[in-house]
């Protein structure tokens, strides 16, 4: 088995403050930390305040089993107050290849 990589785009909704939104996701780095098979986490803003959120698992099965649960256990937290739903785009890919520096 391959490690999984979970992608998210989405934009916040106008209005929204950058640093509540940075600090919100204490709560989900915290929650993420707890789940089966998860390995890292990366957020990052685009150029077009477009955010990508990261996430590599263990296994597809690691991640498809977190984002079951995702909402019932932060669909009403202060970060997922602040993102535009209508623009949110989910995937999930098997790593195929990886390089890192040497």
């Amino acid at each position: 088995m391959s490690k999984c990589i979970e992608t998210v785009t989405f934009k916040l909704n106008a209005g929204s403050d950058l640093s509540a939104f940075i600090d919100a996701n204490g709560k989900v780095n915290a929650w993420a930390r707890e789940q089966p098979g998860f390995l890292t986490r990366d957020l990052s803003q685009l150029e077009d305040d477009t955010w990508l959120d990261v996430v590599y698992w263990a296994t597809m099965s690691d991640a498809k089993r977190a984002g079951e649960t995702f909402m019932s256990a932060l669909g009403d937290s202060a970060f997922m107050s602040m993102i535009d739903p209508a623009s949110v785009k989910m995937s999930h890919g098997e790593l195929r290849v990886a390089i890192q520096s040497e």
